[in-house]
């Protein structure tokens, strides 16, 4: 239903023609192979990205491959560096598209970083 309340650009960045569709449980093993091979630590919002990714793989059977010590979140960097990601930075792509938000972060989070290596 969240998706269904986004703009038509981001939805059709996760559900337009040109994506290649596989089964979830196919598709979650997949990730965990990769992700729990060459990741110590998940950056996601723990309170939203995470519990949707814990919820799948509950409903496809699978055992959730993370240690619950493994999700970051950028909230904690941009609230010790004193930054409004929200007022100070505009995203330049389309809002919930997952590459132009990771550019997004990525930008905000090295302004952060400086502003921290100041103080």
């Amino acid at each position: 239903m969240w998706w269904l309340q986004q703009p038509k650009e981001a939805q059709d960045s996760v559900f337009g023609p040109q994506i290649i569709r596989i089964k979830l449980k196919g598709a979650l093993g997949i990730f965990s192979e990769r992700m729990t091979y060459f990741v110590e630590r998940v950056w996601c919002h723990p309170t939203f990205d995470w519990i949707i990714l814990e919820n799948a793989y509950k409903a496809v059977g699978l055992e959730f491959p993370f240690h619950y010590r493994m999700p970051r979140d950028l909230r904690t960097i941009v609230d010790e560096a004193g930054v409004d990601v929200y007022g100070d930075y505009e995203n330049d792509g389309i809002a919930h598209n997952a590459l132009d938000d990771c550019k997004f972060q990525v930008k905000y989070t090295v302004d952060c970083l400086k502003k921290l290596r100041v103080k």
